[in-house]
């Protein structure tokens, strides 16, 4: 039996997951059933057998060769992204942490949907360095008209030097929902504010999209909003 017969009906999602996981060393070493459930792993769990009872170093090597197989097939894969009341063994995360952690592997662009003024001070110095470290285009669309100053803070916040920034208002159509799009290929849609906190006593729910083609029909959606003027581009 393969490693990934094995581990077959694990996401890689939930595989690159877990080895986030296992180099925080936040599981025990070896690996117990216990801490897997204490980790939000207590779904998946029962497909685990083969990390169970390894160390961190065989465990991290058995997960990295499940998915350098999987990728000889590119497949379209969805996870859930939860931040919402924390409580042991649920996947609660703060939204704003997951979504840093998507724009760190951004490769080319980065856009965000129906932002505000206070989400992107939360993310200011991951936009920031995306754009002079990387080169990596940053495109925001604030959920509303936030004024002069307001746009005036978001130039300030993300500098002036390094890839384009491209900035939005959406004027007469607001979006319902944060959108995070990565490389056109990574699609976060949520309920939640980037600036929230898990302490506002709402559960936000929302999936993240591995689909490029998702990801182009929303792109293509996105020109018809500035087509008929529903989201203006600032200059």
């Amino acid at each position: 039996m393969t490693p990934e017969h094995g581990l077959h009906r694990v996401s890689s999602l939930e595989l690159k997951r877990l080895l986030r996981t296992l180099h925080r060393g936040a599981l025990s070493s070896p690996i117990t059933r216990a801490s897997l459930i204490e980790m939000a792993f207590g779904d998946l769990e029962a497909h685990l057998d083969l990390v169970v009872g390894r160390d961190h170093a065989s465990a991290k090597a058995l997960v990295l060769a499940v998915l350098a197989e999987r990728g000889v097939e590119q497949r379209s894969t969805a996870a859930l992204s939860y931040s919402g009341v924390p409580a042991p063994g649920t996947r609660s995360r703060d939204l704003a942490d997951q979504t840093r952690e998507l724009l760190a592997s951004a490769t080319k662009s980065a856009h965000l949907y129906g932002v505000r003024i206070q989400d992107v001070r939360t993310l200011a110095r991951t936009l920031a360095a995306l754009r002079v470290g990387r080169e990596v285009t940053v495109r925001l669309v604030l959920d509303d008209a936030a004024g002069t100053s307001g746009l005036e803070e978001v130039r300030a916040l993300l500098g002036s030097r390094g890839a384009p920034l491209e900035l939005y208002v959406a004027r007469t159509a607001r979006l319902r929902a944060r959108l995070a799009i990565i490389d056109d290929a990574r699609v976060l849609i949520t309920s939640g504010w980037l600036a929230g906190g898990e302490e506002d006593g709402f559960i936000d729910a929302g999936v993240l999209l591995t689909d490029g083609d998702y990801a182009r029909a929303w792109d293509e959606e996105w020109k018809r909003l500035v087509a008929t003027g529903a989201c203006e581009a600032v200059d």
